[in-house]
């Protein structure tokens, strides 16, 4: 692969070459700005008066316009026009993008370039913009930026918020919560949410996370209400009514947000269809503090719930085109959707596939919660797949990460009912053991309970209803040996 590259990068860099070379001396200049660019709108390209020189490079097949803008042809060609470029170039080009270009997100990263130190509220809502497109990296760097340009309560928030969405983990981020907590002699309620919040869903230490919330005086903040239903939630006491009533009495997005997404997890996990039905337009999603895909992986949750897989599918798929790489924890989300969709059309194979990428993605998130359950459900699909050594070692990967969030604790129990099953033995004992937790961490999966003790029982009864391809599937995957262990398969 390194030679064919490095034979792709030779032709293409003298094929750019031979073609610049008749062209207006103007156009190299423009074709460099572009490939440091990597993309122009055509309101940023007019204003740096490119427009002649793009149209010229399109015609020799340099660039590729869109509706939405210009950007250079392949990445072979931006590579081969930006290896040449010179330090001084590079920072007068960011000089023109940085006056030139509209997105915020953009403005400062071309402000940063040439050293320039943007203004705060710029910071902010490059900061709140990198947010909403899902790149949580970018935003935690702004907001950081912003706070040591002006520390105070408000830029100490964006910060807070941008580190529990990111990537780093609870050690990496600790230093800079006690950083805030020193400089601002302390936390006020609008910062003790998110700093509890990332306590439990990054460090997954709900004890230490509740003792945050009991120093604020004021338990009546909005954001300390919601902190506190989303941890009632994890640990086993789902609370939809606090959340909701905290988006009815706001206007503000942010407050809006929090209590949607913690509602939501609380209706989801209780079966709760008459809050899950409240759920906003897409079109609103910015009023109600939620981007239009997080909102779509609702839905999509949804209708897995009352098992509606061809409309699950549709908003998988929509949310699946606005999420970004650097969206960890929602990649990792909607990979868990992707593997319930499969699961429950019973193709354990690819269930199992996307519930590890969930797994992997959220420990690459550090949030070590959310992980738990993931590789809990992950034991579940790869024991259904016939895969026994997998579903062991996700139910010994899960055992082994703090056991702070209770959601998945019945999976953990179903996976060895099908484990089993398969070696011969009944699992009663286990499915019993599920139910039993469900009660008792206030869970209502009995539809996903009632489907496998359907397909362990003994008989041959043929299965009805919407879970009636999972049930088939399963019933027919126990009747024959297990598939090939990962050392068989490394063997083969």
């Amino acid at each position: 692969p390194e030679l064919i590259c490095a034979l792709a990068h030779d032709r293409t860099s003298g094929a750019v070459a031979d073609r610049l070379t008749d062209l207006p001396g103007t156009c190299a200049d423009t074709l460099d700005l572009l490939a440091q660019a990597g993309h122009l709108d055509w309101a940023a390209a007019e204003t740096l008066n490119l427009l002649e020189d793009l149209h010229t490079l399109e015609d020799e097949d340099l660039v590729a316009a869109t509706g939405d803008g210009v950007r250079p042809r392949s990445a072979l060609v931006a590579d081969t026009v930006n290896e040449r470029r010179t330090g001084a170039r590079r920072r007068q080009h960011a000089r023109r993008l940085r006056t030139a270009v509209a997105d915020p997100v953009a403005r400062v990263r071309w402000a940063l370039e040439i050293g320039e130190n943007p203004p705060v509220d710029e910071l902010v809502a490059a900061s709140d913009h990198a947010l909403r497109a899902g790149d949580t990296d970018t935003a935690r760097r702004f907001a950081e930026t912003a706070w040591r340009a002006a520390p105070g309560p408000d830029t100490a928030f964006g910060w807070l918020h941008a580190m529990l969405l990111g990537t780093q983990s609870g050690a990496e981020v600790a230093h800079s919560i006690d950083h805030i907590g020193q400089t601002l002699g302390g936390f006020g309620p609008q910062l003790a949410a998110p700093a509890a919040l990332i306590t439990l869903i990054k460090d997954a230490d709900p004890d230490a996370a509740t003792a945050r919330l009991d120093r604020i005086t004021d338990r009546t903040h909005p954001l300390v209400v919601v902190a506190g239903a989303l941890l009632r939630t994890y640990t086993g006491n789902p609370d939809t009514t606090t959340p909701l009533k905290i988006i009815t009495g706001t206007g503000d997005p942010a407050v809006r947000g929090a209590a949607w997404s913690a509602a939501f997890l609380a209706a989801d996990l209780t079966a709760d269809t008459a809050t899950l039905a409240l759920l906003p337009p897409i079109a609103d999603a910015a009023t109600h503090g939620l981007s239009p895909t997080q909102l779509h992986a609702m839905r999509c949750r949804t209708n897995i719930h009352v098992l509606d897989l061809t409309t699950a599918d549709l908003h998988a798929t929509a949310a699946e085109a606005t999420v970004t790489l650097g969206d960890l924890r929602m990649r990792a989300w909607l990979a868990t959707l992707r593997s319930e969709i499969a699961f429950w059309s019973g193709d354990f194979e690819k269930a199992a596939g996307s519930a590890r990428t969930a797994a992997e993605l959220l420990r690459r998130s550090h949030h070590r919660s959310d992980e738990r359950i993931a590789r809990q459900w992950l034991a579940l699909t790869c024991a259904c797949a016939g895969h026994s050594d997998w579903a062991a070692t996700a139910l010994k990967d899960a055992a082994a990460l703090p056991g702070a969030a209770v959601t998945g604790e019945h999976h953990t129990h179903l996976a060895a009912a099908v484990l089993a099953a398969r070696r011969g033995r009944s699992g009663r004992t286990d499915i019993d053991r599920a139910r039993r937790t469900m009660r008792e961490n206030n869970i209502d999966a009995e539809q996903l309970a009632s489907a496998l003790d359907a397909a362990l029982a003994a008989g041959t009864s043929v299965p009805r209803g919407p879970a009636a391809p999972m049930v088939t599937a399963l019933r027919r995957s126990l009747g024959r040996a297990d598939v090939l262990t990962p050392r068989e398969a490394e063997v083969m």
